[in-house]
């Protein structure tokens, strides 16, 4: 188990000045779902909930990290072989330590199993203070009650911990979890989100990402997307589009934007992909050629299908393994 966890989104309240020394912290949390509850830390003194977790140690792994500060503060044992990753969160915000000093926390969430036996809590002076108790509550009844207080200066990580949760009922709701997208940029070029479109079940429309291409001094150059899964639309019409403006044609921007979305659709777990376009579009297929995409076939558009209605009969089709 390493750290490499896919961003949920970061936090940053913006209320430090430019600082040249950033105190980071780390930590795991952890999601413990019983059917339709799930287990959390509340503070009987101030009303919010909180994953049970913490800072990871020095040499630790994450895995005995969440065990431990799961045991300490909920008095419940992780059953090692159940954890699984879920997300990153990371915060920014002026640190209350030193008045130049920007704290930076990342937490790690993973999903995990627990046996039923509940043990004594080991709680820091601050825990006891705040009286830290196991609670077994509805999603919904804990976003809520966070979502009221998440604006609390004194304790600024309830709107971490809101996020998350909405985040997790989504995700049993098999909604898709949009990622953060910054890490989408290589030397030339980057992808700026424009919209993330849910699932159009009528319209058997996938969820999907929506970015503008800009070069790094934020010159827009042109346009693409990335459908998340498979369906009979995304094998017609592929799971990325893109177009690049005319002046900024011939220097392989698509494809490396292309690269650069593939990156997000391994976070998605997506093993492969779909990329086609119409036969006589030369530099389109030339850019599936020069990806390394495998042409599968020369397909007919159903009738049924939008390309079909917009007088196109036939598209090539390439995948491209992850």
């Amino acid at each position: 188990m390493n750290d490499n966890l896919p961003l949920l989104t970061m936090i940053d309240d913006q209320n430090y000045p430019k600082a040249d020394n950033i105190l980071q912290r780390e930590a795991v949390r952890a999601i413990i779902l019983f059917e339709n509850r799930i287990a959390l830390v509340k503070s009987q003194k101030e009303g919010f909930y909180k994953f049970p977790g913490g800072g990871i140690k020095q040499g630790e792994s994450h895995s005995d990290a969440l065990m431990r500060e799961t045991r300490e503060e909920v008095g419940l044992n992780i059953i090692p072989a159940t954890i699984k990753p879920f997300g990153m969160m990371i915060e920014r915000r002026k640190s209350t330590l030193c008045e130049n000093e920007i704290f930076e926390q990342k937490s790690y969430y993973y999903l995990a199993k627990t046996d039923l036996k509940i043990e004594a809590q080991n709680l820091d002076d601050y825990e006891k203070d705040l009286d830290y108790q196991l609670t077994l509550i509805d999603l919904d009844t804990a976003y809520k009650t966070n979502l009221a207080l998440q604006n609390n200066e004194i304790y600024p990580f309830i709107k971490r911990e809101t996020f998350v949760l909405d985040a997790i009922q989504k995700y049993l709701k098999n909604d898709m979890i949009f990622y953060d997208t910054n890490f989408l940029k290589n030397d030339e070029i980057y992808l700026k989100l424009v919209k993330a479109a849910d699932t159009v079940l009528e319209k058997a429309w996938l969820p999907a990402y929506k970015f503008q291409i800009c070069l790094v001094d934020g010159t827009p150059i042109g346009t693409t997307d990335l459908r998340i899964g498979h369906n009979a639309k995304t094998y017609i019409g592929g799971n990325i589009g893109y177009e690049i403006n005319e002046a900024y044609r011939g220097h392989h921007y698509a494809a490396k934007a292309c690269r650069l979305l593939f990156k997000l659709a391994k976070l998605h777990q997506l093993d492969y992909l779909y990329i086609t376009c119409v036969p006589d579009n030369v530099p389109s297929y030339k850019t599936c050629e020069y990806l390394g995409g495998q042409l599968i076939e020369i397909a007919d558009i159903p009738e049924d299908n939008e390309m079909y209605q917009e007088g196109k009969r036939q598209v090539r089709v390439y995948k491209f393994e992850l």
